[in-house]
């Protein structure tokens, strides 16, 4: 009996492995796959996670945008905001179109509060899906500015902190 309860435990927990395994290969892929609107044409506000530094080529995006007046605002959170603001302002973008929040989770619910309706997020590969899945989640319509395809380390950062967003419900 007792060689019975073990052998069904075993195959519970081969099964757990099995499906977690496929999960989080999932979660990897998805990772890397286009989010939203690859190119945006315009959006009401730019939401600029500045969690980490981004590639010279997304900053150069979002400052593009945002001189062309493709969105009328950024916000702008996390540890390379004020970095990230002096570059932008030195590429030409008004320093009155871009507002510094005191952290990433104010983000969204900053442009929602403004009544902003269609966004750009703007993050690293490892925090931009976690974002993106928030942003539609209240309702946003979302383009992503990517710089270029995530590496593998990005994906597996991208998979953890997109899980711990659904667990905790916060994207950090």
């Amino acid at each position: 009996m007792v060689r019975f309860w073990l052998q069904s435990i075993g195959a519970a927990l081969r099964w757990l492995l099995i499906g977690a395994v496929g999960l989080v290969a999932i979660t990897m892929w998805a990772a890397g796959q286009p989010l939203a609107e690859p190119m945006p044409l315009s959006g009401d506000a730019l939401i600029i996670a500045a969690i980490t530094p981004l590639d010279v080529e997304t900053t150069s995006q979002a400052a593009n945008l945002l001189q062309a007046g493709a969105a009328p605002i950024a916000y702008l959170a996390g540890p390379q905001a004020e970095l990230l603001t002096a570059d932008l302002a030195q590429r030409g973008v008004p320093r009155d179109r871009l507002q510094i929040l005191p952290e990433p989770a104010a983000l969204l619910p900053t442009a929602q509060a403004a009544g902003h309706r269609r966004v750009i997020i703007t993050a690293s590969p490892a925090h931009r899906l976690a974002f993106v899945r928030q942003a539609q989640t209240i309702g946003f319509a979302v383009a992503v500015l990517e710089g270029g395809p995530p590496s593998l380390s990005e994906r597996l950062a991208a998979t953890l902190i997109y899980w711990q967003m659904v667990v905790s419900g916060q994207a950090n």
